[in-house]
C-alpha cells in the first residue's frame, strides 16, 4: 500500500526529531562528573593493612577468608569478629 505524501513528510519528520532529540540529550548530559565520594566513619582500634604497590595483595583474615587488596587501597578490620558479622572499611 503506497504511501501518501505527507506520510512520507511525517515519518521523515519524526525520524529527524527523534535523531536531534537524542542529539540533544547526550550534549545535555555531563561527560566528565566526578562521581560521588563516600565518607564513612570508622570505629577506632580497627587492624589497618594498606597495599602500597602496583599489584594486587591478598590478605588472610582471623576466620580464614581473604581479601584481595588492589593497588593503593587500604583495609580495616577488627582483630576479632562477631560470630555472624564481617565488617571490613575499604
Amino acid at each position: 500500500m503506497p504511501l501518501r505524501p505527507w506520510q512520507h513528510w511525517y515519518s521523515k519528520a519524526a525520524v529527524l526529531l527523534v535523531l536531534f532529540g537524542g542529539v540533544w540529550l547526550l550534549w545535555r548530559a555531563p561527560f566528565d562528573a566526578a562521581p560521588a565520594e563516600v565518607v564513612v566513619q570508622v570505629p577506632a582500634g580497627l587492624e589497618r593493612r594498606s597495599n602500597d604497590s602496583d599489584l594486587a595483595k591478598t590478605i588472610v583474615l582471623e576466620d580464614g577468608s581473604s581479601v584481595v587488596l588492589q593497588p593503593h587501597s587500604v583495609l580495616q578490620y577488627p582483630a576479632h569478629f562477631e560470630p555472624h558479622t564481617r565488617h571490613v572499611y575499604l
